[in-house]
């Protein structure tokens, strides 16, 4: 499944922010790492920028995130992609438990929300 997200669906007045305080999400680097699920970087922070990926490595969801938490995924490398997983007995958009995954084409960004305890959605953002 292959879906897109354009700047012209995004709005600045869609973030709601309790208290009127200024939404604040933690920013990293990886390095992309294994060829599938059990040996791909996990991804730690809301942002992170992902390099080292070659078209077979990647990076994996946390499993310790909570219903409604959003992630953004930056694959810094030039013309290589880099492979997202879910973690383990999750899925992205709908795709097979654990080992369905999404790529993220160079020097694009896939962003992804947790829906439930084990769905994943969300999709690589384009002309952005």
């Amino acid at each position: 499944m292959s879906e897109s997200i354009t700047k012209q669906d995004i709005a600045v007045s869609d973030i709601r922010v309790r208290d009127g305080k200024r939404l604040r999400l933690d920013l990293g680097t990886i390095a992309a790492a294994g060829t599938d699920q059990t040996n791909a970087t996990a991804i730690v922070d809301q942002v992170t920028y992902v390099t080292a990926s070659d078209g077979t490595k990647g990076v994996i969801l946390p499993s310790d995130a909570q219903i409604g938490e959003i992630f953004i995924i930056h694959n810094s490398v030039n013309a290589q992609n880099c492979k997202l997983w879910p973690p383990t007995l999750g899925t992205l958009n709908g795709g097979t438990a654990t080992t369905g995954s999404v790529l993220i084409a160079g020097e694009e960004t896939c962003i992804m929300i947790k829906a439930t305890a084990t769905a994943w959605y969300g999709g690589v953002l384009v002309d952005f």
